[in-house]
């Protein structure tokens, strides 16, 4: 699952900003490499919301620097939210 989540957040980043999907690896730094701001930020994730059939809280999100930190944060809330089902 992880991988693909991965790979799903990989593209909403690339496509947000026009590059390539291979532009963005799970190692890339969000504001750093990326150029990312906080309200780019805040788009990509409610971008990624529906696409993932997750909502997430700001809560927690202060740590996310990398997209595998990012990642791990959808996945965790994914997990929850199975939990709940």
């Amino acid at each position: 699952m992880m991988a693909g989540l991965e790979q799903k957040v990989r593209q909403a980043i690339a496509a947000y900003y026009g590059w390539q999907t291979e532009a963005v690896q799970r190692d890339s730094r969000l504001y750093e490499d990326l150029g990312m701001n906080s309200l780019e930020f805040y788009e990509i994730v409610a971008d990624l919301e529906p696409v993932l059939g997750v909502r997430v809280t700001m809560e927690g999100m202060a740590t996310v620097q990398t997209v595998g930190d990012l990642t791990a944060h959808f996945a965790d809330r994914l997990g929850a939210w199975e939990d709940n089902t």
